[in-house]
């Protein structure tokens, strides 16, 4: 499993999934440059570990709301663009949210999206 600074998780062109796996490093001058490890297409289940939290994400609808466990958050919209991005013991999930959501504690968090549901949790 690729561990990863952040993701930008965006809806397929015709269904699923296309996650875009980013590194952040120093370039000469000690700045900070994200560098694109990989995209991924998937349209089943996938986790991935950012930083020290586990990201799984399950396409899935409305109707899904039964599984959600832990701090739960209900979007009422489908993914279009998320972006996970950890820095110093924080996943922050910005994107297609009306605010964004910081996770630093150790808790599960559900969110449900109309076409998926995802969970998240430190390790």
């Amino acid at each position: 499993m690729l561990k990863v600074d952040f993701i930008v998780l965006r809806k397929g062109k015709k269904e699923g999934f296309l996650a875009e796996i980013y590194e952040t490093d120093s370039d000469c001058c000690d700045e900070p440059v994200d560098i694109l490890l990989r995209k991924i297409k998937f349209s089943g289940y996938k986790r991935f570990i950012v930083g020290c939290y586990t990201v799984e994400i399950y396409p899935g609808s409305k109707e899904d709301e039964l599984y959600m466990i832990g701090d739960k958050h209900v979007i009422n919209a489908p993914i279009k663009k998320l972006v996970f991005s950890y820095d110093k013991c924080e996943l922050k999930i910005y994107g297609d949210l009306p605010d964004t959501i910081i996770i630093n504690d150790n808790y599960v968090h559900s969110l449900l999206f109309e076409n998926a549901l995802l969970f998240v949790e430190r390790f």
